[in-house]
């Protein structure tokens, strides 16, 4: 650089011709020396080092603070906080309360008659629901603390025993009953039981506890009306629009094709693997 702004000084002193040719030979050495250093302290078979992509990160760390202190107030830990033990009794008891809650939602729906015991589920259901809490993601409504400690040997009749090795691809030993814990086969059942249905009814329940006690209008809304598998439809649709956003056109191939192979075959033992490398791109 030096030369060059030397040479600057001397633009009228010599010819024009000789500045431009003097002046592109120093740009030309420069540039050399640019690209010798970055051959000299790049990888350039390396895809990730030849991409420049170099990126400064700046972390104020008194900022950061302990999980538990970033928690909502009213939130369960975090499943990352549970020890493995804590985290498979909580979900038991989850899909415990959540095949009750679905069970009881359909026959209402249906018009099917509950039974007593039912009746008085679905009364203490609907008064925790109403209370302002039933808001929090994991407020657990209803939710027992241990899960049931019965087998299946000792919670399934005979006619529930037939049924339940009727379902394609289920085949329980009868002598094996007593050997297997109810809260299995319910968490087992829980991945069928659409719990934003019931956590949606938990919130239609307090939507109209609202309505009357502060007046609020008709259109007051908590609950989305949509369904599971709408949002699992969405989230495939977006996982499929994402990927094929991702996908490199032929100019981006291009572009890195001549990125990889950039200064390659110069030498007899490069060019025996050069044309390898060149198909693992096609």
């Amino acid at each position: 650089m030096a030369k060059i702004n030397e040479l600057d000084n001397e633009l009228f002193v010599r010819p024009d011709a000789e500045t431009r040719s003097r002046r592109e030979q120093l740009m030309k050495e420069l540039d050399d020396i640019l690209v010798n250093y970055e051959r000299g302290n790049e990888d350039k078979f390396n895809l990730s080092k030849t991409l420049d992509n170099k990126v400064e990160v700046t972390i104020d760390v008194g900022a950061l603070n302990p999980v538990q202190n970033r928690n909502d107030m009213g939130l369960s830990p975090v499943e990352m906080e549970m020890a493995p033990d804590q985290y498979l009794k909580q979900q038991r008891c989850r899909a415990e309360a959540n095949l009750i809650k679905a069970r009881i939602a359909y026959k209402v729906h249906s018009d099917v008659a509950l039974t007593d015991n039912e009746k008085k589920y679905l009364n203490a259901w609907m008064d925790k629901s109403a209370e302002m809490k039933s808001l929090v993601p994991n407020s657990d409504i209803m939710v027992p603390d241990t899960p049931s400690n019965l087998n299946l040997e000792e919670a399934l009749s005979p006619e529930d025993s037939y049924l339940l090795n009727s379902l394609h691809r289920v085949s329980i030993n009868e002598d094996l009953r007593h050997e297997i814990a109810l809260s299995d086969l319910v968490l087992e059942l829980a991945n069928f039981v659409d719990t934003d249905i019931v956590k949606k009814v938990e919130l239609s329940i307090l939507e109209d506890s609202l309505k009357k006690k502060w007046k609020l209008a008709d259109d007051f809304k908590l609950v989305e009306m949509r369904n599971k598998e709408i949002d699992l439809v969405m989230r495939q649709m977006e996982e499929i629009s994402w990927r094929a956003a991702s996908q490199f056109d032929k100019k981006e191939q291009k572009i890195l094709e001549d990125l990889v192979f950039f200064d390659r075959g110069g030498d007899a033992f490069d060019n025996a693997f050069l044309d390898m490398d060149r198909a693992s791109f096609d």
